[in-house]
């Protein structure tokens, strides 16, 4: 009787450790191929997102990607294996990516940040020319609002003297040399793999990161001569894909215009869904399975 006892027990520890491990492999398999969950911790999204939004990435939208995280040299462009998805980023597209630095504050160096997410919304995709004209976005050759237009002209509506030195005021802080603004910006040409640009002054500014990481190699600037490892070079065929992401909420977001373009390479998937939403007062009901 005891034998008996204790074999029903095992068989029935068994079966529950399958169920685990089963409900652990589904878990690994779904969240690698078919989503993911994101934490909304700021207000750059708002009044989209809001703090306290549980955000869902379904990945088939864009296609899952692959790629080795364990590489031993992260900062060079990783290789990464996209699976075929239902359709490619499109402008106002939410999506969730890997910060393109290393630290949130110093953009010297592209490297993709893996334990890093930022949500944004798409603003303007590769071979597009953007341009912000009294805080609205606007891409040459387009008439279609891009982003939360209300925002915008929001911004518009505010008096900020041009010689501001408000940290969100000012774009591209890696240089002054155009002194744009989140107010008057542009225009700024997303790069689109395969597409080549002149090499001046003016590109090596706006383009240097992103060479340097394609390449691997330096590349500097000498009374308008152009040098990549010591070579001249006067022009630059891009290697990747590159997309201009920003926050709804314009006045307080930190984005693209200020640390640059985001490689194809580094975005997760498009945000389908508001799975909850909390805040101090408890469950936000009217924000529950919202979908985007």
């Amino acid at each position: 009787m005891r034998s008996f006892m204790l074999k029903s027990i095992k068989t029935k520890f068994y079966r529950v450790g399958r169920i685990v491990l089963g409900i652990i492999l589904t878990y690994i398999i779904g969240s690698v191929f078919l989503f993911s969950f994101f934490k909304v911790n700021s207000m750059s999204m708002y009044p989209t997102l809001e703090p306290g939004d549980i955000i869902v990435v379904w990945k088939p939208v864009l296609g899952a990607r692959i790629y080795n995280f364990l590489v031993k040299n992260p900062s060079k462009p990783l290789h990464v294996v996209r699976m075929l998805g239902k359709r490619d980023i499109e402008r106002n597209d939410i999506v969730v990516f890997n910060f393109p630095y290393e630290n949130w504050n110093k953009w010297e160096k592209i490297k993709m940040n893996s334990t890093m997410y930022y949500v944004k919304r798409c603003i303007a995709l590769p071979g597009d020319s953007i341009y912000i004209d009294k805080g609205i976005y606007k891409i040459k050759g387009l008439k279609k609002n891009l982003g939360n237009i209300v925002m915008q002209r929001h911004l518009a509506e505010i008096n900020i003297p041009h010689d501001s030195k408000d940290f969100f005021y000012k774009t591209l802080l890696y240089d002054t040399t155009f002194r744009w603004n989140i107010m008057q910006f542009g225009p700024l040409y997303i790069p689109k793999k395969g597409h080549s640009i002149p090499l001046n002054r003016k590109n090596f500014i706006l383009y240097k990161n992103i060479i340097e990481w394609e390449t691997q190699m330096h590349i500097s600037c000498s009374k308008e001569k152009i040098m990549l490892n010591n070579i001249f070079v006067d022009r630059y065929k891009f290697q990747h894909d590159y997309y201009f992401m920003a926050g709804d909420n314009v006045s307080s977001s930190i984005d693209s215009r200020h640390w640059g373009l985001v490689p194809k390479e580094f975005i997760v998937g498009k945000v389908c869904l508001i799975l909850n939403s909390v805040g101090n007062d408890g469950i936000k009901w009217n924000r529950v399975l919202h979908t985007i």
